[in-house]
């Protein structure tokens, strides 16, 4: 008796670890639900017993399959490098060197067994992308291998503003053809609502940023401004929440490791203060990592 309690409890737990359970939200798609938890339409349909695939409710509750799913295994061959493998799979590169615990992105010998994670939905510290975003982001054009190198953090330098506003900043008084000169806007509340992440035009036609002052570092970065000066006050909770998973969809889009996101100051090629002193790069940093 003892010894099937005790199957039934190893049972149950490694049922619980093979699934996790997901509340449908507004514009939900079964494809999509599918993609951001890795897994396929057909899987979650049957372990949902799903017979519509289009209907879908707001707070219905979905078995998500294989959760747990142990990670895939690519052996390395001749001229095989990390960039490539991480656009194979689709995830990103510091998620590769992380699960192998490889002590570089080129510490990769042939022959050698590398393991590879499971796509998962781009949540990082407890906040993922909002599902329309996702969607929006993942409709518009693909993103051309090697592309993007950096992804740079801003302040707007002023305590409100707009995406519509910036843009006729940058196109007035700057004299910037392509007006607003970041790819994406997160706003404070004071304009935009808190938290919220605006896609420009930029990023949607795929275009060089105007950014920073260097047109080579314009053409390989993707530029995120945070309304508000970090000079005076801190960046909000939901902005930092929203720039970590919008990192986080950045470096798996486009095959980049963390080390990659830097501050306008660290990567200018002259003096600047942007994004503020108050601005928690460090600490971002490191949340990022872990």
């Amino acid at each position: 008796m003892r010894n099937i309690l005790l199957f039934l409890a190893v049972w149950t737990a490694t049922a619980v670890l093979a699934e996790q359970f997901y509340a449908v939200r507004k514009l939900d798609t079964l494809t999509s639900i599918a993609r951001d938890h890795g897994t396929s339409v057909t899987a979650l349909s049957r372990a949902n017993k799903l017979k519509n695939r289009n209907s879908l409710q707001v707070g219905q509750r979905l078995v998500i399959p294989g959760s747990a799913q142990a990670n895939k295994i690519h052996v390395v061959k001749k001229g095989d490098v990390l960039g490539d493998i991480a656009r194979k799979y689709k995830v990103s590169i510091n998620e590769i060197v992380a699960v192998n615990n490889l002590p570089s992105a080129d510490d990769l010998s042939i022959g050698d067994e590398i393991k590879i994670p499971r796509q998962s939905s781009g949540s990082v510290s407890g906040t993922s992308l909002a599902s329309s975003l996702r969607s929006e982001l993942n409709r518009i054009r693909v993103v051309r291998p090697q592309r993007w190198q950096h992804i740079v953090i801003h302040h707007s330098g002023a305590s409100n503003g707009t995406v519509k506003g910036m843009d006729r900043y940058h196109r007035i008084e700057r004299g910037m053809e392509n007006g607003i000169a970041y790819h994406f806007v997160i706003g404070n509340g004071r304009g935009i609502p808190d938290g919220k992440i605006e896609i420009t035009h930029r990023w949607r036609g795929q275009l060089n940023g105007g950014h920073v002052a260097s047109s080579r570092l314009n053409s390989t970065s993707v530029g995120i401004c945070l309304v508000g000066n970090f000079e005076r006050s801190k960046p909000t909770r939901k902005q930092i929440e929203s720039l970590q998973s919008l990192c986080t969809y950045l470096t798996r889009k486009c095959s980049l490791s963390g080390a990659r996101i830097q501050t306008h100051r660290q990567i200018n090629p002259s003096p600047t203060k942007c994004p503020g002193r108050h601005f928690p790069i460090d600490r971002f940093k490191a949340d990022f990592r872990s």
